[in-house]
């Protein structure tokens, strides 16, 4: 968390936007034409529906929602792009319109970075410790206030990018979670100047940003020596229970391969590394896992890649397709229960004929068919 902009007060009376129905024009106040039921920004010129839609929606209900929305007398609400949510956030400068997190609307999951964490739990300018103007309006009783984009990530998974105003924090995530909403509407171009920031919520923050990055950099680094074959998610309690490891196995998409079958357990000495470490500062800041990319999953693309560029006519749709990695991490039999298939199956076991996977030795893998996992 970046100290020197949460600063700390018993009484906070910045104001980043204009009130629910007012504009301020030098000493007079007046109605803002077109956001007379919502909160209105200068800086970008959106109206925002305020108070939001506390009622969790999976990601196409919250799209409908918004288009079918209709408040006071304009009818032409939408679901903001995570442009324009970041556009929201206050008091933690990573993650607010021009932060150092280079989250766009055209943004895939690898071009998240540390700075997308956001900062310090509830210690923003809003109510409730959330980061946002003080005087937006939300139902909070719990640790998270996610709400939904737009905005589409896609790269191996069809995700959304979300912010949880909890903690500034941007994260994609599957569009079958249950969010909030938010929606917008444009009034006119804004001023162009950057909103007031705030001054954040009276809190002591139990860990700084850089305390939260050495704990993660220290806990996968561990991982990845103890094991470079291990790809998956550390799982961290917020409870402060130990946390856990759990390979990544069902990560699937048309055309590829997971692993099936019996996914042998962490090894112990991997398992103590994990469970001895040093955690308090990750589980809130992460919701609760975040990923090691072990050398596993990159063979497992690797492969795929071969497979899918081998021009074999897999009838993906149709039977059982399972390619088996012997001890030595080749591709020793490639095994089909449809007679139709079989000339596909002899297609990839040869075009995979001097390939090494070591660390997919003794997995099953097996073929997706034409759904996501």
């Amino acid at each position: 968390m970046y100290l020197g902009l949460l600063m700390c007060c018993a009484n906070c009376s910045c104001s980043n936007g204009k009130s629910a129905s007012e504009h301020d024009s030098g000493s007079d106040t007046e109605l803002v034409p077109g956001c007379s039921d919502g909160w209105y920004d200068e800086s970008t010129g959106l109206c925002w529906q305020d108070p939001q839609n506390s009622w969790g929606l999976y990601f196409h209900e919250a799209v409908d929602y918004c288009n079918q929305l209709e408040l006071g007398e304009e009818d032409d609400w939408r679901l903001p792009d995570i442009h324009e949510l970041r556009g929201l956030v206050r008091g933690c400068q990573p993650t607010a319109t021009g932060g150092a997190c280079p989250i766009a609307v055209e943004s895939i999951q690898s071009a998240w970075t540390e700075e997308c964490y956001g900062c310090a739990f509830l210690c923003g300018p809003g109510k409730d410790g959330l980061f946002w103007d003080h005087e937006l309006n939300a139902e909070f009783d719990d640790e998270h206030m996610l709400l939904w984009s737009s905005s589409i990530s896609l790269q191996k998974d069809f995700e959304i990018w979300i912010i949880d105003f909890a903690y500034g924090h941007v994260i994609a995530v599957d569009p079958d979670g249950h969010w909030e909403i938010r929606c917008v509407r444009t009034v006119d171009e804004g001023t162009g100047v950057a909103p007031d920031q705030g001054i954040g919520a009276d809190c002591d923050p139990e860990c700084d940003i850089q305390e939260i990055k050495d704990q993660k950099e220290q806990l996968t680094g561990a991982v990845s020596q103890a094991d470079p074959c291990f790809n998956g998610l550390i799982l961290v309690p917020e409870d402060d229970g130990p946390p856990t490891l759990e390979w990544v196995v069902e990560y699937c998409w048309w055309g590829g391969f997971m692993m099936c079958g019996d996914i042998p357990a962490p090894s112990a000495e991997l398992t103590q590394i994990v469970e001895n470490a040093k955690v308090n500062c990750l589980g809130n800041q992460y919701n609760g896992r975040f990923s090691v990319e072990g050398q596993s999953g990159h063979e497992l693309g690797e492969l795929i890649s071969i497979v899918l560029d081998s021009g074999c006519s897999v009838n993906w749709d149709n039977g059982e397709f399972v390619i088996k990695i012997d001890q030595d991490g080749n591709a020793s039999q490639v095994v089909t229960d449809s007679s139709d298939e079989q000339t596909a199956a002899d297609c990839v076991k040869d075009v995979l004929a001097g390939h090494v996977f070591p660390c997919l030795a003794g997995f099953d893998l097996c073929a997706c068919y034409g759904y996501w996992e």
